[in-house]
């Protein structure tokens, strides 16, 4: 087992282990994986949703998983954090960081401010 970091509450079990060289993470008896890195998991406030973040050898790209849903290749993922059961994360690519959060397993530029959702969708600022 590659850690001894158990996420107990809401009666889900999750854990990351290590076989054969790749790294699968474990969530109530599911596997998902393999991949060749797992960096960060997070889980939403009610425990229904988690998240987690995988790169391939040496960090050189990310993808965010939530649930089946996973986003596209990144530099970096970085502060993944669920806000009132919706995802936020800064993303990285090219140089350049966005925030980011998915709404229906789709991605918008977008974040909490002040306690208010604001993102971009369409072409329009949406404010919640």
């Amino acid at each position: 087992m590659l850690s001894d970091n158990f996420f107990t509450k809401w009666k889900k079990i999750a854990y990351v282990i290590k076989k054969s060289g790749q790294y699968y993470f474990i969530c109530n008896q599911n596997q998902y994986g393999p991949y060749e890195s797992i960096n960060d998991i997070a889980f939403s406030e009610d425990g229904a949703s988690f998240a987690y973040i995988t790169s391939t050898e040496y960090f050189k790209d990310a993808i965010l998983h939530i649930g089946d849903f996973q986003t596209e290749i990144y530099d970096f993922i970085i502060d993944l954090k669920f806000y009132n059961n919706n995802l936020t994360y800064t993303a990285v690519k090219n140089g350049l960081y966005y925030n980011m959060i998915i709404l229906d397993n789709k991605e918008f530029v977008g974040n909490y401010i002040n306690g208010n959702l604001i993102y971009i969708k369409d072409g329009k600022i949406i404010k919640e």
